[in-house]
């Protein structure tokens, strides 16, 4: 193989995969339960319409999700529980940006959906 044709199938195969990663959809573009506080967690589904946040710590401290949807509105759902347990929330809107909370401690890290 010359120079030439290994600096084609170089440059070829570089563009495939970078086709590849610029058209994945959102779903595969992120972990689904990727925003947490601890051991306390939050979840966006595939399709980007439902939330759902899980307090697993026995600590006394309710969790609540943060969540940004496509047409840029803020939202803070309910608190859940103190002790083990999750809450769910669906959406009209596609939810973009996420968060896990935890009362009296803050938000954990955040995550791009």
């Amino acid at each position: 193989m010359g120079v030439r044709q290994w600096a084609g199938a170089v440059a070829t195969a570089v563009l495939g995969v970078g086709l590849s990663v610029a058209i994945a959809t959102p779903a595969e573009a992120h972990g689904n339960c990727d925003a947490r506080h601890g051991q306390d967690y939050a979840c966006v589904y595939a399709g980007h319409n439902a939330i759902t946040w899980c307090d697993v710590e026995n600590d006394g401290h309710r969790t609540r999700a943060y969540y940004v949807t496509r047409n840029g509105f803020e939202h803070f759902s309910d608190w859940d529980g103190g002790a083990a347990g999750c809450g769910y929330k669906s959406t009209n809107s596609e939810i973009v940006y996420y968060a896990v909370c935890e009362e009296g401690e803050g938000c954990g890290r955040s995550e791009w959906a």
